[in-house]
């Protein structure tokens, strides 16, 4: 199965170590804005990227906000036989104080 893990901040990409265990032939794309040192190709563009790469992969994941993936994914869809999976995966991170 041919996977694609997408994310666009650093947050994602922890979500995105602990689903490459799960899945290590998947390709792994981080947004070019998150400074650390990942092994991950990187992009400028979520758009231009998921239309590079949308008919690549049978499953795309991304670790992104839902309404950005929608109106990544809009315009490359075609037909529900013929398109990738899409799973959209939002990172929440909770601050709590103990104080």
């Amino acid at each position: 199965m041919k996977v694609a893990l997408i994310s666009l901040s650093s947050e994602g990409m922890h979500v995105i170590r602990r689903l490459a265990a799960s899945l290590p032939e998947a390709c792994v794309y981080l947004h070019e804005s998150v400074g650390e040192e990942h092994d991950a190709a990187r992009f400028s563009s979520i758009v231009q990227l998921t239309r590079e790469i949308f008919h690549s992969y049978e499953w795309l994941v991304y670790i992104a906000p839902c309404g950005v993936v929608v109106r990544a994914i809009a315009p490359n869809i075609k037909s529900k036989p013929s398109d990738p999976a899409v799973v959209v995966v939002d990172v929440v991170v909770v601050v709590v104080d103990w104080g």
